[in-house]
């Protein structure tokens, strides 16, 4: 194992060198470009231009049928049709997702393109750090390609893409030893017809991918504990952090969870009785573990960073069920230990939940 000074995008291209991806199609989307120029200087393998983000995951899955392991980067997939496909297909594809706002030219990012596929049937990591960015892309073919899961993956990465940190790679030879080789169900050479066309099985294939979704939940935890095992990083589908005697609790997702978790340590200095809960994992929804990391909590705080229109926050839409003081704060902007002081002094002069955009 190595340390390395690494960026968001280097940490995804490293990722999906160990785990030796075989093929790649190549779309040159902003922002995921940059992960897949670094990838084409580590690790040799097929790469093919594509024109499309359809072109793009119909290549992906053409390889992974033909058994070699492929890898997506995107920024935001909008491929509605395709995206359903892969799930509904079984494809334990994994993409590097590059978070930026959609349906406008801004250097702002969000969570929106990524929650797009909460519905489609992949399983979503909201990745804090470019470590966990490296290691959440291991870990996820891990999963998702297990027989007992079989669905696509996304890694979703919503912080500063170009900026460096410390990151530790692991040695290939370990991972190659977690990492068995791709083996599909079904295969080219059995003269299967691939595709989606289901006509009276369509409920039973929903089924189908609800149960893997269930089975993705174990994997989750047991190539967690496997991974702290050999790594000493632990990973689960929540953090909890200062949360189990908070009366006042965060919750939040990806980069902006390294904020929150220093505005904490501070107010826990200074006598405040809060702690944070990152969401690690948003499919499939860890609802036994949210409802346990929140029980003894007085009032919830989500900070979301995008919003259901029409309803709320992505993560308050999920966590509001859970707990009967659950405020959504919604905003869009960047946010430092100030914004998250400012959201705990709100959240303790509500007399009942609300909504705060900030």
């Amino acid at each position: 194992m190595a340390n390395q000074l690494l960026s968001y995008y280097e940490s995804a291209a490293h990722a999906a060198a160990l785990c030796s991806v075989a093929s790649v199609p190549v779309l040159p989307a902003p922002l995921a470009a940059e992960c897949l120029d670094a990838l084409k200087k580590i690790h040799p393998c097929d790469y093919a231009d594509v024109e499309s983000q359809s072109g793009q995951l119909a290549y992906a899955m053409a390889a992974t049928i033909a058994e070699k392991r492929s890898f997506l980067a995107s920024s935001n997939m909008h491929a509605l049709d395709e995206v359903q496909k892969a799930s509904f297909m079984r494809m334990p594809l994994v993409a590097a997702n590059f978070s930026r706002a959609v349906g406008t030219f801004t250097t702002r990012t969000d969570l929106t393109g990524v929650f797009a596929l909460r519905d489609a049937g992949w399983l979503m990591f909201l990745a804090e750090s470019p470590q966990e960015a490296l290691d959440s892309v291991v870990m996820a073919y891990r999963i998702c390609e297990d027989s007992k899961v079989l669905l696509p993956a996304v890694v979703n990465i919503d912080g500063i893409a170009n900026m460096r940190e410390v990151v530790n790679v692991p040695n290939k030879k370990i991972i190659d030893n977690l990492l068995p080789s791709l083996r599909m169900p079904r295969k080219l050479r059995d003269n299967g017809t691939f595709g989606s066309p289901v006509f009276e099985g369509y409920q039973e294939f929903r089924e189908q991918q609800q149960l893997a979704m269930l089975n993705a939940k174990r994997m989750i935890r047991g190539v967690g504990e496997k991974w702290y095992e050999k790594f000493r990083r632990s990973y689960g589908s929540v953090e909890r952090f200062h949360s189990d005697d908070a009366d006042y609790v965060l919750v939040t997702a990806g980069f902006y969870s390294s904020a929150a978790k220093s505005f904490v340590l501070k107010a826990r200095q200074q006598g405040e009785r809060v702690g944070l809960l990152r969401m690690r994992v948003a499919r499939p929804w860890p609802s036994e573990d949210v409802a346990d990391a929140l029980k003894n909590a007085k009032k919830i705080a989500v900070i979301d960073r995008g919003v259901s229109l029409g309803a709320s926050g992505f993560l308050h839409n999920e966590l509001k069920s859970v707990h009967n003081f659950c405020s959504s704060f919604v905003s869009y902007n960047a946010l430092d230990e100030k914004s998250f002081a400012d959201v705990l002094a709100k959240l303790k002069k509500q007399e009942k939940p609300e909504t705060v955009w900030f």
